[in-house]
C-alpha cells in the first residue's frame, strides 16, 4: 500500500500541490486548533479552501468537523464552507458498530466526510 498511501508530517501551506491536484483523500485530525492562533488558523483555513476547490471531488475527512473548526479559528463556518464542501452523511446504524459501547460510537461519530464541490 505504500504507493497508495502517503502520511504527510509538513506545513500544507508548503504542499499546495497535494490539495490542488495529487490527494483524493485528506485526513485532518485535531489539526490546527491546539497549534497554532487564532490568525494563523485563519490563514491556513482560507490556504486550504483555495487550494482543495481546485479539485472537486477531493474528501476532506474531518475530526472534529469543519465547522467546529472554522469556528475555533474564529472564522464563520457558514461563510466559508458554502460553495466549498458538501457534507456526506454517515451511517452509524448499519450494523457496523454493534460491537463497541456508546463512549466508543459517540467518538466515532465526530469523524465527518465531506465532498469538495
Amino acid at each position: 500500500m505504500d504507493d497508495r498511501i502517503q502520511v504527510m508530517c509538513q506545513d500544507i501551506q508548503a504542499m499546495p500541490e497535494l490539495l490542488s491536484k495529487e490527494a483524493d483523500v485528506v485526513i485532518m485530525n485535531n489539526v490546527f486548533q491546539f497549534f497554532n492562533e487564532p490568525a494563523i488558523q485563519q490563514q491556513i483555513w482560507k490556504f486550504i479552501r483555495a487550494e482543495t476547490k481546485k479539485k472537486p471531488g477531493l474528501l476532506l475527512v474531518t475530526l472534529p468537523s469543519l465547522q467546529e473548526q472554522l469556528k475555533e479559528a474564529s472564522l464563520s463556518a457558514n461563510k466559508l464552507l458554502k460553495g466549498w464542501v458538501k457534507e456526506v452523511k454517515l451511517d452509524y446504524e448499519g450494523g457496523w458498530f454493534q460491537e463497541i459501547n456508546d463512549d466508543e460510537l459517540d467518538e466515532i461519530k465526530q469523524v465527518h466526510l465531506y465532498k469538495v464541490l
